[in-house]
């Protein structure tokens, strides 16, 4: 589950940060990976700032663009519209990966698939 970070922009596009998957509720403790656009790649990114490709200095590991699934080259804004293979990260690189997103907001009880209402576009159960 992840949900847009309202507070946090890159490259004039949103980031989408990991939620607990229990409940969708932000992380306490645990950092969760982000799915984000890098400018760098021409590409949306999942990435973690604790798991990485390679070894490299606090200054690198911080950069933008450390991806370990990568979506083909595009200019959409939004992630969901992105089509075509992605590349991921397995400890080489893997081309032709399936990667799939669905917008969980709902609009109707029907959604939470009768298990909660749903307010301002969230299941509450």
């Amino acid at each position: 589950v992840y949900r847009r970070d309202p507070e946090r922009m890159l490259n004039g596009s949103p980031i989408y940060v990991e939620q607990n998957k229990f409940d969708s509720s932000p992380y306490e403790k645990t950092i969760g990976a982000e799915i984000s656009y890098c400018k760098d790649e021409k590409a949306w990114v999942f990435s973690h700032k604790h798991i990485t490709k390679k070894v490299t200095t606090k200054s690198e590991s911080e950069s933008e663009c450390d991806w370990l699934i990568r979506s083909p080259e595009t200019s959409e804004f939004n992630v969901l519209d992105v089509t075509g293979d992605w590349t991921i990260w397995t400890g080489s690189l893997q081309q032709n990966g399936h990667v799939s997103m669905i917008d969980n907001e709902c609009h109707e009880a029907v959604d939470c698939n009768y298990n909660g209402k749903c307010i301002d576009g969230i299941c509450d159960c």
